[in-house]
């Protein structure tokens, strides 16, 4: 060869080896028209149509088009994987597979030339590239509607019994791979040939096997990088990743609402019967929607026997009910603070952990729940939607806003145990009290000076600044 410098024995084998450089393709299939550089390819390939299958398995009477094929199905039986992974010291049958050491070293020689994308295997390039073409494994756009049909019976014909024939014909669906047809089918055949070892639990594909053997053997090896939380597969990662990120991108073609996951959006779906007729949000009961409306007309039927306050549901009640007893039963096992809904104790551990959870898109403060990331983004917006009644001043937060009542009503519920003087809020009281304890938090870091307030602290700094 003039090109490789590869020799021959035969000019019949030199000219054939040329095609590898040349492209020539001169053998051409008349059933969907696709070429062949060797006659021996074209007629492997013609099985497909065919339906001809002559390597058959001895073990398990499994058929294949070509022997390679049949070789590389025996090694299943044998458990034979002569190929090793260096790193990960994984095995695989065929050398093909070795390219997962690709995985390892980030590797991706396969570029997409519609939208550079990068792809670590061929096989993986070629399935991206029908994105492109929008064809799929059982349409191809150069044919005409009827050739589409009978190419697409064909190969349903090739992969599916008679009986599973009726129900791909029924549903349509198409896929840009052979496998993904192979596993969409026993979605209507019930077939589940993957059985877990352990719990006997039986699977439709490898993959959802593989995934379920974590939930034994607890190993999660996708991390989040926000907090550290893993999970057994890619698909709760990012699940799980919008939380931080707030991304919804399940939208509700019935009430516009959007969802972070599908699963959540089809509970909506399935709810959709109860709409809410001044915010269009649903609910799978009457009843629930009637509570839901109380937000609304600001009807509140649930009164407190001590301090007469009233609440929108019995739920709340109960919970508010718990200030007066001094009841909480949800206790932290670090610190053993106690707190009267599991939620409290919830956002409480999270002080332990230093998880946050929750972060700002604007500047990228984190928080530990979702209330104080919405409180803090009214500090990018300006946003003030609490309204003194009285004085029609507005706040940020309800906090605020009770804070800032009790300068009209005069209430100081806040009272100082050692000088009985007494306080509108539990921040003022314990400023207060360092009064009486000594205790001075705040460290002026030029000369080691402490004080009470974080404010006093401040203005001494000033001092420095001047000299």
């Amino acid at each position: 060869c003039n090109v490789c410098e590869k020799c021959f024995p035969t000019s019949y084998l030199s000219k054939k080896h040329q095609r590898c450089h040349t492209g020539e393709k001169p053998y051409k299939c008349d059933i969907c028209e696709k070429s062949f550089s060797i006659a021996t390819y074209l007629r492997r390939h013609l099985r497909i149509h065919t339906g001809i299958k002559p390597y058959k398995c001895q073990v398990c009477e499994k058929s294949f088009i070509n022997a390679s094929s049949l070789n590389i199905h025996q090694k299943i039986h044998t458990g034979e994987r002569p190929y090793k992974c260096d790193l990960c010291n994984k095995s695989f049958i065929t050398a093909y597979q070795l390219s997962h050491q690709r995985i390892h070293t980030g590797d991706r020689p396969y570029k997409c030339d519609v939208c550079k994308k990068l792809c670590n295997t061929a096989s993986n390039l070629k399935a991206h590239k029908r994105i492109h073409t929008n064809t799929s494994y059982s349409r191809t756009n150069k044919m005409s509607a009827q050739d589409q049909d009978l190419s697409r019976l064909r190969i349903i014909n090739m992969y599916c019994t008679c009986n599973i024939l009726v129900y791909l014909l029924i549903c349509g669906k198409s896929f840009i791979g052979a496998g993904s047809l192979n596993k969409h089918q026993r979605i209507h055949t019930g077939e589940n040939p993957y059985k877990c070892n352990v719990c006997e639990k039986s699977l439709s594909s490898a993959s959802y096997l593989k995934i379920h053997l974590r939930t034994h053997t607890g190993i999660k090896p996708y991390k989040c990088q926000v907090c550290e939380k893993s999970f057994i597969d890619v698909a709760g990662l990012n699940k799980h990743i919008r939380c931080h990120t707030g991304e919804k991108p399940y939208k509700c073609d019935v009430c516009e609402k959007s969802f972070a996951t599908s699963n959540t959006l089809l509970v909506n779906k399935k709810k959709n019967n109860h709409l809410c007729n001044v915010c269009e949000k649903c609910f799978p009961k009457p009843s629930l929607l009637k509570k839901h409306q109380r937000c609304h007309t600001g009807e509140k039927p649930y009164k407190c026997d001590v301090c007469e306050k009233s609440f929108s549901t019995a739920g709340h009640l109960k919970l508010h009910r718990r200030i007066h007893t001094g009841e909480k039963p949800y206790k932290c096992d670090i610190c053993e603070k106690s707190f009267s809904s599991a939620s409290y104790l919830k956002r409480h551990s999270r002080i332990h952990t230093g998880i946050k959870l929750y972060k700002c898109q604007v500047c990228e403060m984190s928080f530990t729940d979702s209330c104080n990331l919405k409180s803090h983004q009214r500090n990018h917006t300006g946003e003030k939607p609490y309204k003194c009644d009285l004085c029609e001043k507005l706040f940020s937060t309800t906090g605020s806003l009770k804070i800032h009542r009790s300068y009209h009503t005069g209430i100081k519920p806040y009272k100082c145990q050692v000088c009985g003087k007494s306080f509108i809020n539990a921040s003022s009281l314990n400023k207060h009290q360092r009064i009486h304890t000594g205790l001075k938090p705040y460290k002026c870091e030029l000369c080691d000076k402490l004080f009470t307030k974080a404010s006093s602290k401040k203005k001494h700094q000033r001092r420095h600044t001047e000299e």
